[in-house]
C-alpha cells in the first residue's frame, strides 16, 4: 500500500514538472496580444494623423488634399485664358465715300481754281486737262496763245452735278484789247486720283 501511494506521488510531481517546463517555453499571448492591438492602435493613429494633417491643408486641384499623397500626379497649372489683340499692322479701313454735297462742293472748287490760273499762269491750267482734251484743243501753244488775249476772268453761277460729273458756270472774259463778254459754259470734269480732271468744255 505504501509502495503504491509513493508511486502515485511520484507521478504527481513528475507531472508538475512537465507542466511548469510546459509553461515556461510557451509564447506570452498576452504580450502578443497587447504588441497586436498597440500596432492597430499605432495604424490607426497614423492614418487619423494623415487625415488630420491631409484635412487642414488646401485642397488639391484632384480632389484631395495637398498634405496627402496622390498617385494622379502634379496637377496642370490652367493656362491664362488668351486675350485676343488687335493687329495695328493690317490695312487701315476704307474713307468712306464723299457725300453728294461734298462731292458738288469740291467739283465746283475745282473749276473756280483751274480758272483762277487763268491768264496769269496757263501752264498750271494747262495741267488740269485731260490729254484726250489737250489734243482736242490743238496743243499748249494754240492755248497759250487764244489766253494771252485775255486780261482777267471770272466765275460765277456756279452748279455741279455729281451723278453726271458736270459743272455748269457763267465764266466772264475781259480781253486785252478792252474788249469784255460772258458766256456760259459747261465742264465734263473725270475722276484722276483724289481729284479731277477737265475733259471738255462746251458753250450751252
Amino acid at each position: 500500500m505504501v509502495a503504491v501511494v509513493v508511486a502515485v506521488a511520484a507521478g504527481v510531481v513528475a507531472l508538475a514538472v512537465v507542466a511548469g517546463l510546459a509553461l515556461a517555453f510557451l509564447p506570452d499571448r498576452g504580450s502578443d496580444d497587447a504588441s497586436a492591438g498597440g500596432g492597430v492602435n499605432s495604424g490607426t493613429s497614423s492614418a487619423a494623423q494623415v487625415s488630420s494633417s491631409g484635412g487642414t491643408g488646401p485642397t488639391s486641384a484632384a480632389g484631395g488634399y495637398a498634405g496627402a499623397s496622390s498617385s494622379a500626379g502634379p496637377t496642370a497649372t490652367p493656362s491664362a485664358a488668351t486675350v485676343p489683340v488687335t493687329s495695328t499692322t493690317g490695312p487701315s479701313a476704307s474713307p468712306a465715300p464723299p457725300q453728294p454735297a461734298e462731292t458738288a462742293t469740291r467739283m465746283a472748287d475745282y473749276v473756280r481754281a483751274h480758272y483762277a490760273d487763268l491768264p496769269d499762269d496757263p501752264a498750271a491750267a494747262w495741267s488740269r486737262l485731260t490729254p484726250r482734251y489737250q489734243g482736242a484743243i490743238g496743243g499748249y501753244a494754240a492755248y497759250h496763245d487764244f489766253w494771252s488775249t485775255v486780261a482777267a476772268t471770272t466765275v460765277d453761277q456756279v452748279s455741279a452735278d455729281p451723278d453726271a460729273a458736270t459743272v455748269t458756270f457763267r465764266l466772264g472774259l475781259s480781253y486785252a484789247d478792252g474788249r469784255s463778254g460772258s458766256e456760259t459754259r459747261i465742264i465734263q470734269l473725270v475722276r484722276a486720283g483724289e481729284g479731277y480732271r477737265i475733259d471738255s468744255a462746251e458753250l450751252v
